[in-house]
């Protein structure tokens, strides 16, 4: 048995993860089962899309990045280090994002590996849920002034209708924020 100061910083990441991610999914059952599944997708997009600025500015401010990437990679390194602080390491572990020409970023997780996924499959909501994973990623990107496009546009969630979720996103660097 351990105590709180013989948890490694690993640990104790790893356990805020799961519970933030654990509130998110109860949430959006909860709202789901009062509210029905329509609007508990549009509240749970409105709440995405109002914790992005305050997120972001989190991040940044956490990573020292000053001035966003002006770049791909970079971009690409930044979402990466923003993942490794929300997610616990089975779940990093499960989503790669690799940079695939000079304006878009690959993201694919491995075959239901997806928690969002895995868990309003086992509360039987999927047939109902509209992706809030890169939903959230979009709104970072809009947070950070990058515009972008989203190779499939999703509708509900990928995984469920094609048995695996991945695509690209394509970003465009002009007017960006610094």
């Amino acid at each position: 048995m351990k105590r709180y100061g013989e948890l490694s910083a690993e640990e104790i990441q790893a356990y805020l993860s799961r519970g933030w991610l654990t509130h998110d999914g109860m949430w959006l059952f909860n709202v789901y089962n009062s509210l029905g599944a329509e609007k508990g997708n549009e509240l749970n997009k409105a709440a995405i899309r109002s914790m992005a600025p305050i997120e972001m500015k989190r991040t940044r401010d956490l990573l020292g990045y000053d001035s966003l990437p002006a770049d791909i990679g970079g971009l690409e390194r930044f979402m990466q280090d923003a993942l490794a602080i929300l997610l616990p390491p089975e779940l990093r572990d499960s989503l790669s994002f690799s940079v695939s020409g000079r304006f878009s970023v690959r993201w694919r997780w491995r075959k239901e590996a997806c928690f969002a996924y895995r868990g309003m499959k086992r509360i039987n909501m999927l047939d109902h849920y509209q992706c809030g994973v890169i939903y959230r990623i979009e709104c970072w990107l809009e947070t950070l002034g990058y515009g972008h496009e989203l190779v499939p546009t999703i509708d509900g969630c990928l995984m469920k209708n094609d048995g695996m979720c991945g695509g690209e996103i394509v970003v465009d660097f002009r007017g960006r924020k610094t």
